[in-house]
C-alpha cells in the first residue's frame, strides 16, 4: 500500500541513481521504531541513514501523502466520502523553551503563557486534517482562518467555506 507513495529509489538529484543499501521496509520499520522512542535494534540500518532518508522523504512530501492516503482509506471504510467537508479546529498553548527563537513564540494573555500555539484541524471522525503551529500571540480567529486555508489547499474539491460565527476565540 505504501510503495506507490514513496519517491523513486536512490539519489535522483541529477547525480545518477545509486542502488539503495537497505530495503525500504527496513527503513520504514526503523523510522517507526525511533518515533516510538526506542533505540535502533541490531536489524536496523544506521541512525544516520534512517535520518537522511526521513528528511529526504519530508522534503518530498511523502509523509503527507501517506497520512492523506491512510485517512482517506479509513474514511471510506467508515462509509464516509473520502474528502472531508467540515473540520473542528482547536487551539492549545504550549510553553516554549528558552532555546525557541523569540520570532516564533509569543505571549498568550488568556493562558498567561509564553510559547507557541498549535491549532489541530480534525474531521468529524477525529482524523487529523492539518496542524498550524504559530506564536502564542496569534488570535484564535486568525489562526482558524489560516488553518482553514491549509485544509482548502490540501483538499480543494471538498467545499470548504471557512470559519463560522462559532469561532469566538480571542
Amino acid at each position: 500500500m505504501l510503495e506507490p507513495l514513496l519517491p523513486p529509489p536512490g539519489d535522483t538529484a541529477d547525480r545518477g541513481v545509486r542502488p539503495e543499501k537497505h530495503c525500504r521496509r527496513m527503513i520504514l520499520d526503523a523510522i517507526a521504531y525511533l518515533v516510538r522512542g526506542a533505540i535502533g535494534g541490531a536489524n536496523c540500518p544506521p541512525p544516520t541513514t534512517v535520518y537522511d532518508v526521513f528528511t529526504r522523504w519530508v522534503r518530498a512530501g511523502v509523509w503527507r501523502r501517506i497520512h492523506d492516503a491512510l485517512r482517506h482509506r479509513l474514511r471510506v471504510r467508515a462509509g464516509r466520502d473520502r474528502c472531508s467537508t467540515a473540520a473542528v479546529i482547536d487551539s492549545q498553548t504550549v510553553p516554549a523553551a528558552d532555546t525557541v527563537p523569540r520570532s516564533s513564540r509569543g505571549w498568550d494573555g488568556g493562558k498567561r503563557t509564553n510559547g507557541r500555539k498549535r491549532h489541530p484541524a480534525v474531521d468529524a471522525t477525529g482524523l487529523l486534517l492539518a496542524v498550524l503551529v504559530a506564536a502564542a500571540s496569534i488570535r484564535d480567529r486568525a489562526a482558524a482562518f489560516l488553518a482553514t486555508r491549509v485544509c482548502v489547499t490540501r483538499s480543494p474539491r471538498s467545499g470548504w467555506s471557512g470559519p463560522t460565527g462559532a469561532t469566538q476565540g480571542g
